[in-house]
């Protein structure tokens, strides 16, 4: 055998490597929970994109609104697992940014929160980041499958005096990449 098969050999095992080594992790698949009243398959969109890197999902119903026809509480209620194409060979942060808002009269009021790995946040349309939308960050640890988490909002509002609408309009998934 010549130096040129050993060095072409060389060369290409080094390639393989390395495209392994840094092409990071990637989503497979998106479900929605049961216990989910305002999204799922038939009402949601979900777009992997960027080689299964970033998801978007957009959502057609989830929005809630009341006091504009009568009294009262609406709830609404979305779970969400993003299942990654392999466990996770090290620590990774996926960026969940949440593009929503929140419309108010009267005495209305909305209330939404995000949960996701033990930690509950206030979703907070205003004030939002320079890109117009709520970040969430989440640490997942070297071996995770996947990431779970819970969307819960409500409006109130009292017929005819107070209305309040609140809806959550898409989500923009990210793995964050490394500087």
């Amino acid at each position: 055998m010549t130096a040129r098969y050993f060095c072409t050999v060389a060369l290409a095992a080094l390639l393989l490597c390395s495209t392994t080594a840094f092409a990071g992790p990637t989503f497979e698949s998106v479900t929605f929970g049961k216990q989910s009243t305002h999204c799922d398959a038939k009402n949601a969109s979900v777009s992997i994109m960027l080689e299964g890197r970033g998801i978007i999902i957009g959502f057609d119903k989830m929005l809630i609104e009341i006091g504009s026809k009568a009294s009262g509480t609406e709830r609404m209620r979305c779970d969400v697992t993003l299942k990654l194409a392999a466990p996770l060979e090290a620590p990774a942060v996926i960026q969940i940014d949440v593009r929503g808002d929140s419309l108010l009269s009267g005495k209305g009021a909305t209330a939404a929160t995000f949960t996701m790995l033990g930690r509950k946040e206030e979703i907070n349309f205003h004030p939002m980041d320079d890109a117009g939308v709520q970040r969430f960050s989440a640490k997942l640890p070297k071996g995770a499958g996947q990431l779970d988490f819970t969307i819960e909002a409500s409006a109130q509002g009292t017929y005819p005096e107070s209305t309040a609408l609140i809806f959550i309009g898409s989500l923009d998934i990210v793995f964050e990449r490394k500087r």
